[in-house]
């Protein structure tokens, strides 16, 4: 059995999913490795196998960032599931918009946790193929936003963004720079590419919760050194993976004043309105076979009504 993208989309519910991705981070009955990278001349492939509860699978993505120059996505997966107790293969899926969605509600779910209460002002650096669903599972978690700000190193997608928002929100605006559209923010989340830094310390006010999203792979940063010397609560996904891969992986680069750290799985909230916060994200299998999991949950159930 396979199920598409197209299916995929039509099945997951933002609410529904919200909730899947939250119970994995804090479900003890799973158990993942972490992910593993087979690097190519234009990109590099990942496999990422895990178990939650009695459904076991391995995503199997590539992620190849000059994709789109040639009109293709940047991001392309396959998720194969089985039945953790006997090893049957339930089903196969396209991976593309599951990772999407997973992405994004892990974001929502730190940002749920660690953002100040009554956060009315979201910023977003990046406005590609993941911003969309980040403004929906962000929004859908923290209803009190009121104001959306978006920046691109290529106008026209903020432009389109903003756009595509101000109708839900009339706050919602596109900025030339990276500073003016962080500045003042209660929530910042970056979707980048970049191995340089792209957000500097001096742009986030004091209570503000960051999402770092972008770097997910050795090499890859989003902040500068003052930014990190600024966090005062610093929660990863996964901390091997962190390590390697996420905002992390650069803490040891220069001497720092060690910030409060933990798993997003163990941090309560924030303890003052004032403090910085940061979730960095690498991206996990256990969000995915979660999310996979209840894909086929849904279609079992749609197969059955017709």
């Amino acid at each position: 059995m396979y199920i598409t993208e197209e299916k995929v989309k039509k099945l997951a519910k933002i609410g529904e999913v919200f909730n899947v991705v939250y119970g994995a981070f804090h479900d003890e009955d799973t158990h993942m490795i972490p992910k593993s990278y087979l690097a190519v001349d234009k990109g590099d492939f990942r496999a990422m196998p895990a178990r939650v509860g009695n459904v076991a699978g391995i995503k199997w993505v590539s992620v190849h960032p000059k994709n789109p120059k040639k009109g293709m996505p940047t991001v392309q997966g396959t998720i194969i599931l089985n039945d953790a107790n006997t090893g049957e293969v339930l089903c196969v899926m396209d991976a593309a918009y599951i990772t999407k969605l997973r992405t994004a509600a892990a974001a929502a779910v730190a940002t749920k946790k660690l953002a100040k209460k009554k956060s009315k002002v979201a910023a977003f650096v990046g406005c590609g193929a993941q911003t969309e669903l980040h403004v929906h599972m962000i929004t859908h978690a923290v209803p009190s936003i009121t104001k959306l700000k978006f920046y691109d190193v290529s106008p026209a997608k903020s432009d389109d963004m903003s756009l595509k928002f101000s109708s839900v929100f009339s706050g919602s605006k596109s900025y030339d720079s990276v500073e003016d559209c962080v500045s003042g923010a209660d929530i910042v989340t970056t979707l980048t590419p970049s191995t340089e830094p792209v957000v500097e310390g001096f742009y986030v006010s004091d209570g503000t919760h960051i999402n770092a999203m972008g770097a997910d792979a050795e090499g890859k940063r989003e902040f500068d050194i003052q930014l990190y010397r600024n966090v005062d609560i610093w929660v990863y996904d996964d901390e091997e993976q962190a390590s390697h891969s996420g905002e992390t992986q650069h803490l040891d680069l220069n001497p720092i004043p060690a910030p409060m750290m933990g798993s997003l799985k163990e941090v309560v909230g924030r303890a003052f309105e004032n403090q910085i916060t940061l979730f960095d994200s690498t991206g996990l299998a256990i969000q995915d076979i979660a999310v996979a999991s209840y894909i086929l949950d849904k279609y079992n159930e749609w197969r059955h009504e017709n």
